[in-house]
């Protein structure tokens, strides 16, 4: 697993806006499918939030995820009506470039 913390700079209306970020990146060798990979991740992330004490909705229907992810094998977590942002499987067009 592979992770990240830091910050990420952008143009905001009166100048650059700074915006703390997490990246969490978790590898299987192989799987037999697709959404059984997804599935332990998403466990994976279920355990992790509840240590923290911190309920998070994973949203299945997404609609402005990033290209980069799966189309069917996303969710948006949302957390007290924040976005937290989007946890996912990469597509395979993303891991063959």
């Amino acid at each position: 697993a592979l992770f990240e913390y830091g910050s990420v700079f952008s143009s905001g209306k009166t100048g650059p806006q700074e915006e703390k970020r997490i990246a969490l990146m978790a590898f299987e060798k192989e799987t037999a499918s697709i959404e059984g990979s997804f599935l332990r991740f998403k466990a994976k992330l279920e355990n992790f939030f509840e240590l923290l004490g911190v309920v998070v909705d994973f949203e299945t229907v997404v609609t402005n995820a990033p290209d980069y992810f799966h189309p069917t094998r996303v969710a948006h977590l949302v957390a007290r009506g924040e976005s937290l942002g989007f946890a996912g499987v990469v597509s395979a067009d993303h891991l063959n470039r």
